[in-house]
Protein backbone atom coordinates (compact mmCIF):
# COMPACT_ATOMS: atom_id res chain seq x y z
CA UNK A 1 0.00 0.00 0.00
CA UNK A 2 1.47 3.28 -1.14
CA UNK A 3 0.82 6.73 0.75
CA UNK A 4 -2.15 7.72 -1.88
CA UNK A 5 -3.84 4.47 -1.12
CA UNK A 6 -3.66 4.97 2.44
CA UNK A 7 -5.07 8.66 2.52
CA UNK A 8 -7.94 7.28 0.18
CA UNK A 9 -8.99 5.14 2.61
CA UNK A 10 -8.47 7.74 5.77
CA UNK A 11 -10.38 10.02 3.47
CA UNK A 12 -13.60 7.64 3.44
CA UNK A 13 -13.36 6.26 6.84
CA UNK A 14 -13.83 9.45 8.36
CA UNK A 15 -17.00 8.95 9.82
CA UNK A 16 -15.08 6.89 12.88
CA UNK A 17 -13.04 10.16 14.29
CA UNK A 18 -13.25 10.53 17.77
CA UNK A 19 -16.03 7.58 18.19
CA UNK A 20 -16.50 4.73 20.86
CA UNK A 21 -16.16 1.54 19.35
CA UNK A 22 -17.36 -1.89 21.22
CA UNK A 23 -15.50 -4.62 20.30
CA UNK A 24 -15.88 -8.62 22.11
CA UNK A 25 -13.31 -8.89 24.30
CA UNK A 26 -13.01 -12.63 26.52
CA UNK A 27 -11.03 -11.10 28.88
CA UNK A 28 -12.92 -8.32 30.20
CA UNK A 29 -15.72 -8.42 32.71
CA UNK A 30 -18.39 -7.09 30.46
CA UNK A 31 -17.16 -9.17 27.78
CA UNK A 32 -16.46 -6.04 25.63
CA UNK A 33 -13.79 -3.68 25.55
CA UNK A 34 -14.65 0.13 24.86
CA UNK A 35 -12.63 2.21 22.89
CA UNK A 36 -12.47 5.61 21.21
CA UNK A 37 -10.72 6.24 18.39
CA UNK A 38 -7.34 8.66 18.74
CA UNK A 39 -6.03 8.70 15.07
CA UNK A 40 -5.70 6.98 11.78
CA UNK A 41 -2.02 7.33 10.24
CA UNK A 42 -0.11 5.31 7.44
CA UNK A 43 2.77 3.25 8.61
CA UNK A 44 5.35 2.17 5.99
CA UNK A 45 6.99 0.09 8.63
CA UNK A 46 3.93 -1.98 8.90
CA UNK A 47 2.41 -4.47 6.69
CA UNK A 48 -0.87 -4.60 5.69
CA UNK A 49 -3.61 -7.35 5.67
CA UNK A 50 -1.99 -9.06 2.55
CA UNK A 51 1.66 -8.98 3.99
CA UNK A 52 2.55 -5.99 1.31
CA UNK A 53 4.48 -3.06 3.21
CA UNK A 54 3.01 -0.15 4.20
CA UNK A 55 -0.16 0.11 6.61
CA UNK A 56 -2.94 2.18 7.37
CA UNK A 57 -3.30 2.00 11.42
CA UNK A 58 -6.08 3.22 13.57
CA UNK A 59 -5.28 3.82 17.38
CA UNK A 60 -7.62 2.98 19.87
CA UNK A 61 -7.72 3.96 23.60
CA UNK A 62 -9.36 1.19 25.65
CA UNK A 63 -11.94 3.31 28.36
CA UNK A 64 -11.70 1.02 30.80
CA UNK A 65 -7.99 0.42 31.28
CA UNK A 66 -6.50 3.83 29.74
CA UNK A 67 -4.38 1.60 27.64
CA UNK A 68 -3.74 2.54 23.96
CA UNK A 69 -3.40 -0.08 20.83
CA UNK A 70 -3.45 -0.38 16.74
CA UNK A 71 -5.31 -2.26 14.55
CA UNK A 72 -5.37 -2.19 10.61
CA UNK A 73 -7.63 0.78 9.53
CA UNK A 74 -9.37 -1.90 6.72
CA UNK A 75 -9.94 -4.07 9.23
CA UNK A 76 -11.79 -2.29 11.62
CA UNK A 77 -13.89 -0.45 8.56
CA UNK A 78 -15.31 -3.62 7.42
CA UNK A 79 -15.94 -4.13 11.27
CA UNK A 80 -17.91 -1.21 11.79
CA UNK A 81 -19.39 0.13 8.19
CA UNK A 82 -20.71 3.42 7.67
CA UNK A 83 -24.20 1.40 7.93
CA UNK A 84 -23.25 -0.32 11.16
CA UNK A 85 -22.32 3.07 12.74
CA UNK A 86 -25.46 4.75 11.35
CA UNK A 87 -27.30 1.83 12.77
CA UNK A 88 -25.66 2.07 16.07
CA UNK A 89 -26.48 6.13 15.69
CA UNK A 90 -30.13 5.50 15.33
CA UNK A 91 -30.64 3.27 18.68
CA UNK A 92 -29.12 5.59 20.49
CA UNK A 93 -31.19 8.44 20.00
CA UNK A 94 -34.26 6.65 20.45
CA UNK A 95 -32.29 5.53 23.83
CA UNK A 96 -31.86 9.14 24.06
CA UNK A 97 -35.64 10.20 23.06
CA UNK A 98 -36.67 7.48 25.72
CA UNK A 99 -34.46 8.61 28.86
CA UNK A 100 -36.10 12.25 27.95
CA UNK A 101 -39.54 11.16 29.44
CA UNK A 102 -40.13 12.65 32.26
CA UNK A 103 -43.15 10.41 33.94
CA UNK A 104 -40.86 7.60 34.97
CA UNK A 105 -38.48 8.33 37.99
CA UNK A 106 -36.50 4.94 37.71
CA UNK A 107 -35.45 4.15 33.99
CA UNK A 108 -34.13 0.52 34.42
CA UNK A 109 -32.58 -1.73 31.86
CA UNK A 110 -36.13 -3.38 31.71
CA UNK A 111 -38.17 0.06 31.65
CA UNK A 112 -35.62 1.19 28.60
CA UNK A 113 -36.43 -2.25 26.98
CA UNK A 114 -40.04 -2.18 26.73
CA UNK A 115 -40.26 1.60 26.25
CA UNK A 116 -37.97 0.79 23.02
CA UNK A 117 -40.02 -2.31 22.26
CA UNK A 118 -43.37 -0.21 22.20
CA UNK A 119 -42.20 2.86 20.59
CA UNK A 120 -39.40 1.37 18.36
CA UNK A 121 -40.73 -2.49 17.40
CA UNK A 122 -37.87 -2.87 14.48
CA UNK A 123 -34.73 -1.09 16.73
CA UNK A 124 -35.66 -3.13 19.68
CA UNK A 125 -36.16 -6.57 17.42
CA UNK A 126 -32.38 -6.07 15.58
CA UNK A 127 -31.11 -4.77 18.61
CA UNK A 128 -32.55 -6.24 22.05
CA UNK A 129 -28.87 -7.70 23.18
CA UNK A 130 -26.93 -4.63 22.58
CA UNK A 131 -28.93 -2.09 24.19
CA UNK A 132 -27.09 -2.31 27.38
CA UNK A 133 -24.08 -1.49 26.01
CA UNK A 134 -25.47 1.22 23.44
CA UNK A 135 -26.51 2.46 26.89
CA UNK A 136 -22.99 2.10 28.20
CA UNK A 137 -21.75 3.91 25.61
CA UNK A 138 -24.18 6.65 26.16
CA UNK A 139 -22.53 6.91 29.43
CA UNK A 140 -18.78 6.92 28.56
CA UNK A 141 -20.01 9.40 26.01
CA UNK A 142 -21.11 11.59 28.79
CA UNK A 143 -24.65 12.10 27.71
CA UNK A 144 -26.64 9.49 30.42
CA UNK A 145 -25.84 9.00 33.85
CA UNK A 146 -25.99 5.21 35.28
CA UNK A 147 -26.50 4.39 38.98
CA UNK A 148 -26.11 0.52 40.21
CA UNK A 149 -27.39 -0.15 43.31
CA UNK A 150 -25.87 -3.86 44.08
CA UNK A 151 -28.97 -4.27 46.70
CA UNK A 152 -31.40 -4.46 44.73
CA UNK A 153 -29.23 -5.21 41.92
CA UNK A 154 -29.98 -2.00 39.95
CA UNK A 155 -28.78 -0.53 37.24
CA UNK A 156 -30.54 3.53 36.96
CA UNK A 157 -30.37 5.24 33.71
CA UNK A 158 -31.31 9.13 33.20
CA UNK A 159 -30.17 11.84 30.74
CA UNK A 160 -27.27 13.61 31.86
CA UNK A 161 -28.36 18.01 32.71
Amino acid sequence: MNQTEANKIIKETEYLNNRILAFKNAESTTGMKYCRVIDKKYLFSSTDENKKQGAVKIRFKDLMTGKEFMEQLTVVAREYSKKVVKETDDVKAALLTILSDETEPVKSLEWVLSNLKAQAPKLFTQNKDKVEGHLFELWLESKVTRSTFKSKNLTVYSLKK
